[in-house]
């Protein structure tokens, strides 16, 4: 994902756009999530990823 966020940032920098400031503000929102899970059990760290967020994005790969 950080790469990702890196070359979104990247574009964001040079032409920023709702697009790309709305792509970043997901990504933040992710980390955020992935922060507050850090350190629980691995099965909750699943449960969580594999529930929508906010966002409507699910966090398992």
């Amino acid at each position: 994902m950080a790469h990702a966020r890196r070359k979104i940032h990247d574009i964001h920098v040079r032409h920023p756009s709702p697009t790309t400031t709305e792509a970043l503000h997901r990504i933040g929102e992710l980390y955020a999530i992935e922060a507050d899970i850090r350190g629980h059990a691995a099965e909750e760290q699943r449960q969580v990823r594999e529930a929508p967020n906010q966002s409507g994005i699910y966090l398992h790969a």
